[in-house]
């Protein structure tokens, strides 16, 4: 047994057996835990919790344990600031989002979600890409059967530092009706 208080955030969904909504939670940590905060943000202003905030059939049983301003306080913004994906990397626009996913698996659930054009922005060395050089060639050819467009996006300086080989493949890439572009700068 434990000798400290653990703090735990539980996730789940209503429906008997779980319809497996929960499982989808790390795509929507942001939005649920914004959500979470205003719940807890009592419109009774309750001493702990109530039936406006947290008391529910489901928690009846637990009152002794919940408090919403211990709640509150692990909510604050410096968390809620951590659970946001930071603007500098929100680089195909306010649509970025986190993925607990692999590429791979994203590329793939977005394709099989209506998706018909693909961006892939390539950043850094092309060893420490996730989509390995060996790997790229092998994926696109997959992918061309998914998506109709695809626009492999890479900034100037990582475009200078590629590797022969590299350059040899992106050619490949642009014979097949792939595109690589560089993004362009806000503002222009």
């Amino acid at each position: 047994m434990c000798d400290y208080p653990v703090a735990a955030i539980v996730l789940y969904d209503k429906c008997s057996g779980g319809a497996g909504f929960a499982s989808s939670a790390p795509y929507h940590f942001e939005e649920l835990f914004t959500i979470a905060k205003k719940y807890l943000d009592c419109s009774a202003n309750c001493a702990g919790v109530c039936q406006n905030c947290l008391l529910g059939y489901d928690t009846r049983f637990h009152i002794d344990l919940l408090d919403r301003h211990i709640a509150l306080s692990f909510l604050n913004d410096d968390f809620m600031r951590r659970i946001a994906l930071p603007n500098e990397l929100k680089i195909l626009g306010r649509g970025s989002r986190y993925s607990s996913e692999t590429i791979f698996t994203e590329i793939r659930q977005a394709a099989s979600k209506g998706a018909i054009e693909l961006h892939v922005f390539l950043h850094g060395q092309p060893n420490q890409w996730e989509i390995a050089e060996t790997q790229l060639l092998e994926n696109i050819y997959r992918w061309k059967e998914l998506y109709s467009n695809i626009v492999l996006l890479m900034g100037i300086s990582t475009l200078k530092h590629l590797s022969d080989t590299v350059k040899e493949d992106l050619w490949v890439f642009s014979r097949l009706g792939i595109k690589i572009q560089t993004p362009r700068p806000p503002g222009f």
